[in-house]
């Protein structure tokens, strides 16, 4: 069930339901200052009237629960604004907007509200997609959105005209990703991303985990006919792989210098990769191994300084080192619920 427009707290502001006594801070900070609308030509607090209207349009809202709209709040001082519209259930996608008065610029105030907002949207909410515009000329817009963990999907030429002035629009994005099965349909792009990172750890100094060699075109066959195969997905594309095998996993019997935590029933992710097009693959395999057992375990080579970083990032306890089956090492992690 949604909730709407609920107060969020953020280190150092407070996003809260509009009242009426804002519209005046809106005209004056906002309405009468050109730069607030420079780039969008939106100007709802043009005169004392027009803000007051609009700030009650605000309040008449809020019962709807797919309503979203925030005052913002620095050290009990109304400084911004920010809200989600134009739901749209068949992509499950809403777009978002920020301002911030001018002389609370460059305090990052901006990112912490839309980051805020897009935590809440996609993580309480449940909405998958997030998506967000600006004109090209805009580039402290664009520097929130990219922060915020934004991606720039596509450049609009000439789409905006604002007071007899054209800009590009460029449009940015946020699409949470899922967990699913890789099916037969996946492996072209599945190989895409393999090779994609083999070229990765090559040229970040890492040539002898995988080179040009693995995994090997028969082996992710066998892992997805096998059903051990996922894949990490958003509406449009996969962005990411791995094997998640349940059991004992032999190359885990031995570990030297150090030991693992439990010897409960685990998880192991094998394989995981991304196409360098999403943020926050490996975050998401390991909250899904997460979510199906207590106890997940993996391993990278001392020379992955990537993924020894997301993977002690996300939880990992390093626990020692293993030996695969070639007799290389590999630093040895598990995450454990208790």
């Amino acid at each position: 069930m949604s909730n709407g427009t609920v107060q969020l707290t953020t280190e150092r502001l407070i996003l809260r339901r509009h009242i009426l006594e804002d519209a005046l801070l809106l005209h004056q900070n906002f309405g009468l200052d050109p730069e607030m609308f420079r780039y969008s030509g939106w100007n709802p607090y043009a005169s004392k009237e027009a803000a007051e209207e609009t700030v009650r349009q605000f309040m008449d809202s809020y019962d709807n629960e797919h309503f979203y709209g925030w005052a913002i709040e620095y050290d009990g001082r109304l400084i911004g604004t920010i809200g989600a519209y134009d739901y749209d259930p068949e992509t499950d996608s809403i777009e978002v907007g920020c301002s911030i008065e001018r002389k609370s610029w460059g305090n990052g105030f901006a990112g912490e509200a839309v980051r805020a907002v897009i935590r809440y949207l996609t993580e309480e909410e449940g909405i998958r997609c997030v998506k967000a515009w600006c004109a090209a000329d805009n580039t402290g817009s664009r520097k929130v959105m990219e922060r915020a963990g934004m991606t720039r999907v596509s450049t609009e030429k000439d789409a905006l005209e604002i007071e007899g002035k054209k800009y590009d629009k460029q449009n940015y994005r946020i699409t949470m990703l899922r967990v699913r099965k890789a099916e037969a349909c996946d492996y072209e792009q599945i190989m895409k991303i393999y090779r994609f990172a083999q070229d990765f750890m090559i040229e970040a100094g890492n040539p002898n985990q995988w080179g040009h060699f693995y995994p090997a075109p028969e082996l992710v066959k066998d892992d997805i006919e096998q059903g051990v195969c996922h894949v990490i997905a958003d509406t449009e594309t996969v962005h990411g792989v791995f094997a998640l095998f349940r059991g004992q996993e032999p190359t885990y019997r031995y570990i030297e210098n150090g030991s693992w935590p439990n010897d409960e029933p685990y998880v192991t992710i094998h394989r995981i990769a991304g196409d360098g097009q999403a943020h926050g693959i490996f975050r998401c395999a390991a909250d899904y191994c997460k979510s199906i057992s207590s106890n997940v375990r993996i391993d990278t080579h001392e020379n992955n300084a990537t993924m020894q970083r997301q993977i002690e990032k996300a939880g990992f306890e390093r626990c020692g080192i293993i030996y695969v089956e070639d007799g290389s090492p590999r630093i040895a992690y598990q995450w454990t619920a208790d």
